[in-house]
């Protein structure tokens, strides 16, 4: 493309990609990294498996869970993203961080508690009684070391390869703990959508909270997860797998990706270096309604996006989410 000059029909040739798009061979299969599930023992005890299998086969008026995003029901088309996003700026970043260590958190974590309080507060205990939110864990730190892939692959080791090794860690907000938090919204004394000084104090609770349930599950990653059930599950056409999930009620509200921090390569015999990072998912219909994605340079600052589906979520929704979480980010760093 880049080499195609000023020639229209060659522009056209390479965008057309002549109905080739996601086509890839059925002889030889492609080669591609080996899931985690076959690389690392992942074990799950028959409690866990029982509840899973129920969850996924139980009838539904057996299963109805208040935390679920019925709120929210999956609509296929049309298949749309609305990405927004805003930044917070070094100083503001430097800031925000020290009050999580004060409070004994994780921007990941805040993130979450913030997300569950404007989610509170845009819907009511009728249409939302509590919610369900899931945070991303990268499992890449639990392939063995030094596995060996098979011989003649480009990645050379597995801890190399371009591979989606996440899993999933659910966080529940109970109907009580939510029925708190929109209590509080409603006490005097908060102007232009601050906080409260109640809120805020439940605010840092929720995200040590949430905080000690990804510590608990870094530590305990490889028994009772979602990834050790792969193993008994044969997906041999992952849309139909796809159009199965979206017959069902929305589980997350919101997750949040966890990227993290992105090292910048600041040092002097660097020829280019990094100052910002943004990062967006396409939104997938069965996931969650919105999808968070924190992520910053070191020693810079951080972007914050959100990407919804366009036919499940209406942007006001998904625009006053984001407006909430900049201006509370804010509030925190005034004090």
């Amino acid at each position: 493309m880049l080499n195609a000059g000023g020639n229209e029909a060659a522009l056209s040739d390479f965008f057309s990609l002549k109905g080739d798009i996601l086509t890839l061979p059925e002889s030889p299969p492609p080669l591609l990294p080996t899931p985690i599930e076959t690389l690392r023992q992942l074990p799950v005890d028959f409690r866990f498996l029982a509840r899973r299998v129920w969850e996924e086969y139980g009838p539904r008026f057996l299963t109805r869970d208040v935390t679920w995003a019925a709120w929210c029901p999956i609509v296929s088309s049309p298949y749309k993203t609305q990405y927004r996003d805003f930044y917070v700026d070094k100083a503001s970043l430097s800031a925000i961080l020290a009050l999580c260590r004060e409070h004994k958190t994780t921007i990941t974590a805040l993130m979450n508690g913030l997300a569950l309080v404007s989610f509170s507060s845009r819907l009511d205990s009728k249409t939302a009684p509590g919610f369900q939110s899931s945070t991303m864990i990268d499992h890449r730190r639990n392939l063995p070391p030094a596995s060996s892939p098979p011989p003649d692959v480009p990645w050379g080791e597995n801890e190399r390869a371009v591979g989606n090794y996440v899993t999933q860690l659910m966080h529940r907000y109970e109907p009580g703990l939510v029925a708190g938090i929109r209590s509080k919204l409603l006490l005097p004394g908060t102007k232009g959508g601050d906080l409260s000084a109640d809120l805020v104090h439940e605010l840092w609770a929720e995200a040590a909270r949430n905080r000690q349930q990804i510590v608990d599950k870094l530590q305990n990653c490889q028994h009772n997860d979602l990834i050790g059930l792969f193993k008994w599950v044969n997906v041999r056409d992952w849309q139909e797998t796809m159009r199965e999930m979206a017959k069902k009620t929305r589980q997350f509200s919101w997750i949040v990706t966890n990227i993290g921090v992105m090292m910048g390569g600041s040092d002097d015999d660097q020829k280019w270096s990094m100052t910002r990072a943004q990062f967006g998912l396409s939104a997938e219909i069965p996931a969650a309604a919105i999808e968070f994605s924190p992520v910053s340079v070191a020693g810079q600052g951080m972007s914050v996006g959100a990407s919804w589906p366009d036919c499940a979520l209406d942007s006001a929704f998904g625009e006053g989410v984001m407006g909430d979480l900049e201006r509370w980010l804010g509030q925190l760093v005034r004090g």
